[in-house]
């Protein structure tokens, strides 16, 4: 287990997988800070209920978009360009929108820079595939994600409320230039080589497995991209409807605050247990157990919940999803033998994001918030039976790595 921790800690502090954890951290952060930046653009803009829906999709369908075509090129160039590319788009589009520009510009400027985001976590989310364990990698920079986004969440809103929307752009923009400075290394899309054993082992089975099913890996790639659509429409879908509950349920506005952030120190935590966990070849039992608990916190979102149990619920609901998510990407990072699959995962759960609520919206009649359980649980549902296959082919390929680790160590000593 030290060993371990060297080696993978050592792949961390390459330059090469350094930076582009810190792509894979900050790039989303667009997104992560949202709730924030809509309501205080609603107020600069005063916007209708319709135009903030609008609003608040340009960013992620312009992320989509990119993140989804990127699969077709995206390894066809220095990863270089794409990071660079990406980067300036996001800050051009993040300092257009501080001159406060038209609502019908804003949205086509919000798209722009939403794409920026989308080429840049694809290219992050390649390279992490690549590391000798990307369960350890997308869990640490998962948990990453939620502790930066749950900071800024509680940070931002004094300055916000001094300087108004533009401070969060501001924000957005010193990011972007951390990202560039650390992303700036990554000038190729080769793996590090000075790889251990344990790493030239899991390359070795992962090729054998590439060699011979080239057809099957790209089959199990599309079932692991759609279990992230599907996990991501049920997350979507409790997260929108969770204040409406809370509300129905007598809760206020502060308490829920309260809850969401608490709930952030859970996403730290289970994402990065599934950084330790997610090399095993238990991925199955860890994927049913988890789904198992998602579908629990779940069933507890129901108008007139108490608040004690409405906080557990949100507690375990994040952190339990963050893990699933994690071993979601190792897993499609293991099958995906072009790289391609995976660079178009992002696009994939944003897309999940977006049609969560939606979906509950078209099925809900008179207003009953059942069916946010309803269609989140069959979504989950969804999520476990589509990843089952991945996650088996994954479990059988880490064991053999793993043997193959320990019989290279057996003969060199």
């Amino acid at each position: 287990m030290r060993k371990w921790g060297r080696e993978v800690l050592g792949g961390i502090r390459d330059p090469y997988y350094r930076g582009a954890l810190i792509l894979f951290v900050f790039g989303p952060m667009l997104f992560l800070i949202q709730p924030l930046v809509i309501g205080a653009v609603s107020d600069a803009y005063e916007l209708t209920h319709r135009q903030i829906g609008w609003f608040a999709s340009s960013d992620l369908y312009g992320s989509a978009l990119a993140a989804f075509v990127a699969g077709f090129w995206i390894t066809r160039v220095s990863p270089l360009i794409p990071i660079v590319g990406g980067l300036i788009c996001f800050i051009l589009g993040n300092l257009i929108t501080l001159g406060s520009p038209s609502f019908d510009a804003l949205l086509l400027v919000r798209m722009f820079c939403g794409a920026g985001a989308g080429t840049v976590v694809s290219v992050a989310t390649v390279i992490l595939g690549r590391h000798q364990s990307p369960a350890f990698v997308f869990g640490v920079g998962i948990a990453g994600r939620s502790f930066v986004s749950t900071i800024a969440l509680f940070a931002l809103p004094t300055p916000i409320a001094s300087f108004g929307f533009q401070a969060a752009y501001w924000f957005l923009i010193g990011v972007a230039v951390i990202a560039f400075v650390f992303g700036s290394a990554i000038r190729s899309w080769g793996l590090d080589v000075s790889a251990t054993q344990e790493e030239s082992a899991r390359r070795d089975d992962r090729q054998n497995f590439e060699g011979a099913n080239n057809r099957r890996g790209a089959l199990l790639s599309i079932f692991g991209l759609l279990s992230s659509l599907f996990l991501l429409t049920a997350v979507a879908a409790v997260w929108a409807y969770s204040q409406p509950i809370a509300k129905e349920s007598g809760i206020d506005l502060e308490f829920v605050g309260f809850a969401a952030g608490l709930a952030g120190v859970s996403a730290v935590l289970a994402s990065l247990v599934a950084s330790v966990t997610g090399r095993k070849g238990t991925l199955r039992l860890q994927l049913v157990a988890s789904i198992t608990i998602l579908l629990g916190a779940t069933a507890c979102l129901q108008p007139g919940v108490s608040p004690l149990l409405f906080a557990v619920a949100i507690f375990i609901f994040k952190g339990a999803y963050c893990f699933v998510i994690a071993l979601q990407m190792a897993i499609v990072a293991f099958v995906d033998r072009s790289g391609r699959f995976l660079a178009v995962l992002p696009s994939f759960q944003i897309l999940g994001s977006a049609i969560g609520p939606s979906l509950v919206a078209l099925a809900m009649t008179a207003g009953d918030l059942s069916m946010v359980t309803v269609i989140a649980g069959s979504m989950l549902a969804a999520t476990l039976l589509s990843i089952l296959l991945p996650a088996r082919v994954t479990d059988t390929g880490g064991r053999l790595a793993s043997r193959a680790a320990l019989g290279a160590g057996g003969a060199g000593t």
